[in-house]
């Protein structure tokens, strides 16, 4: 999970106002309104509340009680009422002639009120009405940018802050603003620059600190972070905010159970939290207690409707719960709050895959270059030459096509390379190296380059998953379902050689090759893969099988050393077409969602995938084929973690396929 951390900058409370006159007040009156005003300056917020309520029950119009009283109720909790009382002050202003100098404060506190309760657009109507009054009034441009920077217009925000900034160069909670927003635009060294000046300015100023944390950790520099964390809370040690901003750096260090007690703690500081909550739920979720995930999530939305974050952690779970209506309509909420909240708007895409809407889908699917959920696996190296997505005749023209994500993914994709040449195109394709010698020689491509190698000149480049946008990709027009990858015969021949030389007393067996877990970076391996203790039942049939896995772990590697029936041949695997060559060998590949699974089915090989509940977009939602292979059967979870079934299933269907007699 790419959680949005809490990027708050300086809180506008609303600010008390000096009273410079007591116009129409006898004197025992303004001696009452001091006394008030004493009393509320000392947080007595009772005894001056009642003070100023006697004088407003003599002078209902007095302009000054009225605003001191409005603010006080707003100091409180009380903001329907402080509205109240602020609309009264300032129709008594006008009533009065009050110069328009002493509405400005009120105004900008009218803007805190609205900002507080969710009010944006008013917010900015009041903070823009006390600028008509005095355009250098530096915390309503401030404040003017807080309101920005919630509804995401992040450069409209730092042109607010750096206008307050211009009005008063020390405004020291402009500077962390200003950083808050440049971090925002990605500009982490300005932004770390803007926290420096504003901690120079005020050593101890806890929230500048803890945003310095963010940046840090945006640059993963964890240590860096957690001491600005521990700064902050050093000087403000019920910081909770700070607190979920330390857990979530030790949830990415993968010290889950000390993010855990953290955000525990931020809720014991703030049971009102719900970043803390949205993110505690994003824990729980990724261990699997899903009911807990839920119950966080829900909690976090209903004290924040407008947490984008929490509807889009939300709608995750509901897709792991295969709930797409739920998971929909949660995605397009986040989106109503953060129209480009990338992770959300992609989800939608991939929920849209997932149920066969390929137009939206593709087209949704897009938006995978600006989350930071997928540029992790892949990033558009070519993404400032010339984009080619089905438009523009490529007669004569040069295109780059280029791997952008996981090997199963480039073998998936490569398949349109003659596509493209059909359209009159010279074609380089620019491929891992694992895959470099697997893939020389596929139809379409005039020439073949690794990652990292330098291009020649091209006109066009379009990533491989972009092809089936570019395509107008449907579930009934998918190009070569069947084989379009094909093997180097002379290995092929080497694995003829070399499996026919294990004779069994009965004969030659059939021969299937298995792949049980993939790579463990991957972010569903926990669901996806297997150990190789669970096929224990399974490699007791009277088959050959042939170890396909590249690496495993430790435990399997001793596994294996007691599964007589399983043999393993990966020291002479060193690329994909090795292990292409042999699958050509094989009469069957059972394996979970992995490049392997996709390498025998690109090859046109009888491969069984087993996938987990939460299976991948591309395997659609309840079917057994897939209309990307043609020669693939699909053996799923029906509920989640249960491999017990899909194994059952499976051993059933071998014994039926190879005529053998089912053991139990």
């Amino acid at each position: 999970m790419n959680n949005r951390l809490k990027k708050s900058a300086n809180k506008a409370n609303v600010r008390q106002n000096g009273v410079n006159h007591s116009f129409g007040l006898s004197p025992a009156l303004t001696e009452k309104l001091n006394q008030a005003v004493a009393q509320h300056r000392q947080n007595q917020f009772d005894s001056a509340a009642q003070i100023y309520q006697s004088i407003l029950g003599a002078k209902p119009e007095h302009f000054d009680t009225l605003q001191l009283y409005a603010t006080l109720l707003a100091q409180t909790g009380r903001p329907d009422q402080a509205l109240t009382f602020f609309t009264r002050a300032c129709e008594v202003a006008v009533s009065q002639r009050i110069e328009g100098a002493k509405l400005v404060g009120i105004y900008n506190n009218v803007g805190n009120i609205y900002k507080g309760q969710g009010q944006l657009e008013l917010a900015l109507s009041s903070y823009a009405k006390s600028l008509e009054l005095n355009h250098n009034y530096a915390e309503a441009h401030n404040n003017i940018g807080l309101i920005l920077f919630e509804q995401s217009r992040f450069e409209d925000a730092l042109i607010s802050y750096e206008r307050a900034l211009q009005l008063n160069p020390k405004f020291f909670q402009a500077l962390n603003n200003k950083g808050s927003a440049l971090r925002a635009l990605g500009n982490y060294s300005h932004a770390l620059k803007a926290f420096e000046q504003a901690l120079e300015l005020n050593p101890e100023y806890a929230q500048a600190h803890s945003n310095k944390g963010l940046v840090l950790q945006d640059l993963q520099h964890w240590e860096a972070a957690l001491n600005a964390y521990q700064t902050a809370l050093k000087y403000k040690p019920d910081y909770a905010e700070a607190l979920n901003n330390c857990a979530n750096v030790y949830k990415e260090l993968g010290q889950t159970q000390k993010a855990k007690h953290l955000y525990l703690d931020a809720l014991a500081l703030r049971k009102d939290y719900p970043d803390a909550l949205c993110n505690l739920g994003a824990l729980y979720r990724e261990d699997q207690q899903l009911p807990d995930a839920m119950q966080c999530y829900t909690r976090a939305l209903e004290l924040n409707p407008s947490l984008a974050q929490a509807f889009y952690n939300r709608g995750n779970l509901f897709k792991d719960l295969r709930d797409f209506g739920r998971a929909m309509t949660d995605f397009q909420r986040a989106v109503r709050v953060i129209p480009h909240f990338a992770e959300a708007n992609l989800n939608i895409a991939i929920v849209n895959l997932t149920l066969g809407n390929m137009a939206p889908g593709w087209l949704g699917f897009e938006w995978r270059w600006r989350s930071k959920e997928l540029k992790q696996s892949g990033t558009n190296a070519y993404a400032n030459h010339p984009l080619w997505l089905g438009e523009g005749s490529l007669i004569n023209k040069t295109i780059l096509l280029h791997a952008e994500q996981g090997l199963g993914d480039t073998v998936q994709f490569c398949r349109y390379a003659k596509l493209i040449k059909a359209l009159g195109a010279r074609v380089i394709l620019e491929v891992p190296h694992e895959l470099f010698e697997l893939l020389t020689g596929l139809e379409g491509v005039d020439q073949l380059l690794r990652k990292g190698e330098s291009p020649p000149h091209f006109d066009y480049q379009c990533p491989l998953m972009s092809l089936p946008l570019a395509f107008n990709t449907q579930l009934k027009n998918i190009p070569s379902p069947n084989a379009y990858i094909k093997c180097d015969p002379t290995k092929a021949l080497f694995w003829t050689n070399r499996l026919s030389t294990h004779q069994y007393p009965d004969g030659n067996k059939a021969k299937v090759g298995l792949v049980w877990s993939g790579n463990p970076a991957h972010h569903n391996d926990r669901n996806r893969s297997l150990s190789l203790s669970q096929l224990h039942e399974l490699v007791q049939l009277d088959l050959d099988f042939i170890s396909l896995q590249k690496n495993m772990s430790q435990t399997d590697k001793e596994t294996l050393v007691t599964f007589s029936s399983v043999r393993d041949v990966s020291p002479t695997l060193r690329d994909f077409s090795d292990t292409a060559a042999l699958v050509e060998c094989l009469d069957l590949v059972v394996a979970v969602d992995t490049s392997v699974a996709h390498l025998a089915a690109a090859m046109g090989k009888p491969v069984w995938v087993l996938l987990p509940f939460n299976s991948d977009w591309r395997w659609l939602e309840k079917t057994s084929t897939s209309p990307w292979y043609s020669c693939m059967r699909i053996y799923r979870q029906r509920t989640n973690k249960d491999w017990k079934s899909v194994l059952e299933q499976v051993k059933f269907d071998l014994c039926s396929n190879f005529n053998l007699t089912l053991t139990r």
